[in-house]
């Protein structure tokens, strides 16, 4: 059960990495307007990142541009993911949390700053989400195989103890 959670979570802790890269590619939004009226082209994944990088600029500092300069962090953290995961299995559940309220976060900013959101949008949410809960998998995976191994060490002291006991 432990060595299936485990696999489940590095499969599917690829897939969402490969899915992060091929959101980057397709179109996610259309640039903000700022009110005007032309239409305007679609942006890619990538595109809408450095968008989100500039907004600052554009608007100022306001609580928002500010709240889009987090993409760069979020992204950050899902694009090391697996390394971070694999290296940090122990903590890897807590990385998981991390990702996932980095996650909700870009999830409930988004709509708020661009109107017309489009499939690379959703897959790269999809793609936080899912490497969020490859990293509880696997770090409950090592925490569930810590403890049958701890029960194991523990029968054997008893069975020690119970010999003692009756010699």
């Amino acid at each position: 059960m432990v060595q299936e959670m485990r696999w489940f979570g590095l499969i599917l802790m690829a897939a969402a990495w490969i899915t992060l890269l091929v959101s980057f590619f397709l179109p996610a939004t259309t640039p903000l307007s700022f009110g005007w009226a032309a239409p305007l082209q679609v942006l890619t994944g990538w595109e809408t990142f450095l968008e989100a990088l500039n907004l600052p600029r554009v608007v100022g500092f306001s609580p928002l541009a500010m709240l889009a300069l987090g993409a760069p962090a979020i992204n950050a953290l899902v694009l090391a993911g697996p390394a971070a995961i694999l290296a940090l299995r122990h903590y890897a559940a807590a990385y998981g949390a991390l990702v996932c309220i980095c996650g909700g976060l870009a999830a409930w900013l988004c709509p708020m700053i661009y109107d017309d959101l489009r499939i690379g949008y959703y897959l790269w949410i999809g793609s936080i989400f899912a490497i969020a809960a490859a990293a509880f998998l696997i770090g409950m995976s090592h925490a569930r195989e810590q403890s049958l191994a701890h029960d194991r060490r523990l029968a054997e002291l008893r069975k020690v103890q119970a010999a003692l006991e009756q010699a």
